[in-house]
């Protein structure tokens, strides 16, 4: 149960770190015309599992 718990709270952590990254990228893209990627994927309109597994597969690299 205590594995459960700690791996739930890594996510959560997890998913708020990739909606964090959503909002910074959406204020570069908007007030700066700046477009970040990863692999060729920008980041601009996308949800937060998507950069999820964008960045696991870069750590998988």
């Amino acid at each position: 149960m205590t594995n459960y718990k700690e791996e739930l709270k890594a996510r959560i952590l997890e998913e708020r770190a990739a909606i964090n990254l959503i909002k910074i990228t959406s204020d570069l893209s908007f007030e700066r015309s700046i477009e970040l990627t990863i692999f060729r994927n920008q980041l601009i309109d996308k949800r937060s599992s998507e950069i999820l597994n964008l960045h696991e597969y870069a750590r998988l690299l």
